[in-house]
């Protein structure tokens, strides 16, 4: 005999327009719980506050990183060698950093912390505004119309009863009530402001980003070519000679992307060896004082001894280790590193790398593939040597990880969902034994029960949705993609996609499932509208989400207990200042690709209820006030920029507010049909065609201007006066003044060390001598050292690492004895045997061969320094030498000579 399916033995509350039944008790608990999570809220807010400002001065490192970091000139600097700006320390009184920083003007961000920043805090910025007048309007118009409902006045019992919140929402509304006409003239007021403050931010962003892409800067004189034919990838001149065909006289180099994962694998070793020896050099003199017998030993498998002197070893290593380098840099070829089908054709000028950045040079759309190049320090290497056939294959996988990982999040997020209707699970579970429990802790105390039905849900849910950018990284990492900048936008969009799904959709659905269960059960067919008729009633767990997302996320963030957690871990193993420095610099950049999802995600669900549950406009506020002002608090002193992508990940945000204005339109025309209001539905689903064309004439008027910048602003650039300008000055130019020594580039770390670079030794480039000057001064002019930028890191020059012990060990401190040499020797030789090994199977011989520490240094100066490039040489036949020696020299030429560029 089959076991009864039991019924939730509570009072119902239904949703207007149809006879949907929902527990009036369950309602008032967790209106109860959104109390709670108030008090809570700003108890955590208060307390987040107070530690901030306890924190800050004990512990500079990490809430004044960015002044930190600025001092490590060899690292924290732009692409012309100056220092990154940051602001000074404010004084000791409380708070003091947050009233600083929300006194800075939206020209200083841009000026000190770039585009990327500016549009940030713009973005958090304005939602602030516009929740503030969509709060203030329907608190003036909805709030009045609903509270004046007739559902409030029925008798408790009936199931259309409301209470609470739910008396200033739709839920009071009769069925065809004429109040209904207010709700869509206030959905149509509410979708013009949307739509105007989406129109400004958007000509605002493109204002901005015609700055940036007119301005003095690497990537504006730079193009990425993909998927070259492979008969052109392997010869510099040929693609300089194919470009120079379309474009004649503007090409001033083009460097071919050789594969340096080999060269990158012994700089990361070099730097592994350096990184032990300061690490065996302080481990001497602070822990065994400077005793001869007892220096840190090295443990090996030997034919001599099994241990030898630490210091000694990397020391020898890391000297061998760099001689390796330099021999490899001056050997390259196609066994060491494969020629990709990627090159970097660097223009003379801004304007016809403008020009070419547009132009479809090839009939085969799959070959020569052009986009503006990526900022130096965006540039994401080892992907430019991924076949482009597997390229849709890595895209297929990671939209595939996605969907599943959507489907199995749906199953937690709806159990979690479960929690805020447990007493509705408790009744309906309570028949059976094994939950018995669940009745009992229930009915045990009603506060618990608030707390656990109103508080905790979404607590769990903002907890376990933090994981997902880790997910889907794994799996967009692996895609061919150029850019890091692109990476993370990619990484941004599938993360609000999937907060879409698992915050909103699943989130409502769930919920009405589990609160309407008998009538499910009782009622297969009517699914889809019992769904739809329990929309409104999840607008109180969707504010308990919003809350617990301020309170929670971007409160904490000011302090940031992550961070503080895994630096105190890394710190209690770090022994030298550099050590030090790389846990302090632990999660030391602002995450955009997560906290623009996580903000358009709660105006998402915002703009959606803004006139099912008014209210909810008002804890949005609460989220974007906080949020704005922690984000520019932390932008200003606690992080430091990886790279700049000029705003491209503030498009993905533009777009997420169109899927919230979709989304409205689409649920209030179902809402409307419910209520039995048809009139209204029609109208509000013919504003969906409004939207479509604003998003349309939006596409069309910004999106080409907003990829490629404007052309006439580019040519209007005469000299250096954006915020993004270098001050580089032009050749041709003849300044009457010094440039203002107060300036400040962007705020761009670059991918390379200490001043401009010195000559580059890579065979894979084609210089072109530089234009004449012209007879009117221009700024258009390219900068020379742009051009080493865009070398591979690997075939870069290795530059003199700063000794980070905290000691001072010579080298005369180490042994003398013969045992000692010798046994280092052998260390060393094992080794250098594992690389000659390696490399053997690669076609290359290397033999190690000791030498002195003096002998090494001045053959490191000279390999790395050389000469002075002809590439700047005023001699036209040096010129012409310079050019044709950096081609493919012989086999028994010096493979470094003639192709060095500054």
């Amino acid at each position: 005999m089959a076991t009864p399916i039991p019924t939730i033995d509570a009072t119902p509350t239904p949703v207007p327009g149809g006879n949907v039944t929902v527990s009036a008790t369950l309602n008032n608990k967790n209106q109860t719980g959104l109390i709670i999570s108030l008090v809570i809220g700003f108890a955590v807010l208060g307390l987040s506050l107070v530690l901030f400002d306890l924190l800050r001065r004990v512990l500079p490192a990490v809430y004044y990183w960015r002044n930190v970091y600025t001092g490590y000139t060899e690292v924290a600097r732009d692409d012309d060698g100056r220092p990154l700006p940051s602001e000074p320390v404010p004084p000791g009184w409380p708070l003091s950093p947050i009233w600083k920083a929300m006194r800075m003007s939206s020209s200083d961000i841009q000026e000190k912390y770039g585009l990327d920043a500016v549009m940030h805090l713009r973005f958090l910025r304005n939602r602030c505004r516009i929740f503030g007048i969509l709060f203030f309007f329907t608190s003036i118009v909805l709030f009045p119309i609903y509270s004046q409902g007739p559902n409030r006045n029925l008798d408790p019992e009936d199931p259309k009863h409301v209470v609470g919140i739910l008396v200033v929402s739709m839920s009071n509304l009769a069925d065809d009530d004429f109040r209904l006409w207010f709700t869509l003239v206030a959905d149509m007021i509410i979708l013009g402001v949307l739509l105007v403050f989406m129109y400004r931010d958007m000509s605002t962003f493109v204002a901005k980003r015609r700055m940036y892409l007119a301005s003095c800067m690497p990537a504006n004189y730079t193009l990425l070519v993909r998927d070259m034919p492979v008969e052109m990838c392997a010869s510099p001149t040929a693609v300089r000679a194919y470009w120079e065909r379309f474009f004649p006289d503007t090409v001033a180099a083009v460097i071919i992307v050789r594969d340096d994962a080999l060269y990158t694998l012994y700089k990361r070793r070099y730097l592994q060896a350096v990184t032990q020896r300061e690490v065996a050099e302080w481990r001497w003199v602070h822990k065994n004082g400077r005793a001869a017998e007892a220096r840190p030993q090295f443990k090996y498998a030997g034919t001599v001894a099994q241990r030898v002197d630490a210091i000694a070893y990397w020391r020898a290593e890391s000297a061998r280790l760099a001689a390796l380098i330099v021999e490899l840099q001056g050997s390259v070829g196609d066994e060491l590193a494969p020629c990709t089908r990627a090159a970097f054709v660097i223009f003379h000028e801004r304007r016809s790398a403008a020009l070419a950045a547009q132009a479809f040079l090839s009939h085969v759309a799959s070959e020569h593939v052009v986009s503006h190049a990526p900022e130096p320090a965006a540039v994401n290497w080892p992907k430019l040597a991924k076949v482009a056939w597997r390229s849709p294959v890595r895209k297929i996988i990671t939209l595939v990880f996605v969907s599943v990982l959507c489907a199995f999040w749906a199953v937690i997020v709806t159990g979690i969902r479960a929690l805020s209707d447990l007493q509705a699970l408790a009744e309906q579970l309570g028949e059976y034994a094994a939950f018995g429990w669940l009745k009992d802790l229930v009915d045990a105390d009603e506060t618990l029960t608030s707390l656990l039905q109103g508080t905790l849900p979404p607590l769990l849910l903002f907890i376990v949705l933090k994981l997902i950018p880790v997910f889907i990284r794994l799996f967009v990492a692996q895609e061919r993609i150029h850019g890091k900048h692109l990476v993370e936008a990619k990484i941004q969009n599938l993360y609000t996609i999937f907060l879409i799904v698992a915050s909103f959709f699943t989130v409502v659905i769930s919920g009405s499932i589990v609160a309407q269960l008998p009538e499910f059960i009782e009622n297969p067919n009517n699914i889809l509208t019992l769904l739809a008729k329990t929309v409104p009633q999840q607008g109180v767990f969707l504010s308990n989400y919003v809350l617990v997302n301020a309170f929670l996320g971007f409160s904490i963030l000011l302090w940031n207990p992550a961070r503080l957690f895994v630096r105190g871990w890394l710190k209690m193993f770090a022994k030298t200042p550099r050590q030090h420095r790389n846990a302090n610099a632990i999660f030391g950049w602002y995450p955009y690709f997560k906290l623009y999802p996580i903000s358009s995600i709660i105006a998402l669900v915002a703009i959606v209820y803004s006139t099912l549950l008014p209210l909810i406009s008002l804890f949005a506020v609460i989220f974007f006030v906080i949020a704005y002002t922690v984000a520019q608090t932390t932008i200003v002193y606690q992080f430091h920029p990886l790279f700049e992508s000029g705003g491209h990940t503030y498009r993905g945000a533009w777009i997420a507010l169109l899927y919230a204005i979709f989304l409205k339109q689409f649920v209030m025309t179902g809402v409307f049909s419910l209520f039995k209001a048809q009139t209204q539905a029609i109208i509000e689903g013919c504003s969906i065609l409004l939207t479509m064309y604003f998003t349309f004439w939006c596409l069309k008027r910004f999106r080409g201007v907003a990829k490629h910048g404007s052309l006439a602003e580019t040519l209007a650039t005469t000299r250096p006066t954006s915020a993004y300008a270098s001050t580089t000055l032009s050749v041709a130019a003849t300044p009457s003044a010094s440039p203002d020594s107060s300036y400040l580039s962007r705020p761009v770390l670059r991918a390379r060390v200490g001043p401009p670079p010195p000559p580059i030794i890579y065979p894979s480039i084609s210089l072109s001598p530089p234009p004449e000057p012209e007879l009117v001064p221009s700024g258009d002019v390219l900068p020379r050292h742009f051009i080493g930028l865009y070398v591979p890191p690997g075939f870069r020059p290795l530059e003199p690492l700063t000794n980070l012990s905290g000691v001072e060990v010579s080298p005369q401190d180490d042994p003398g004895d013969a045992g000692t040499a010798k046994a280092v020797a052998e260390a060393v030789a094992l080794s250098a045997a594992k690389d000659t090994k390696a490399l053997a199977k690669r076609g290359y011989a290397y033999v190690w061969r000791p030498h002195g520490e003096a002998d090494f240094e001045d053959e490191l100066a000279d390999a790395s320094v050389g000469a002075t490039p002809g590439y700047f040489a005023k001699d036209e036949a040096h010129q012409g030498v310079q050019s044709s020696s950096s081609e493919e020299p012989d086999v028994g030429d010096d493979r470094r000579g003639g192709t060095e560029a500054l």
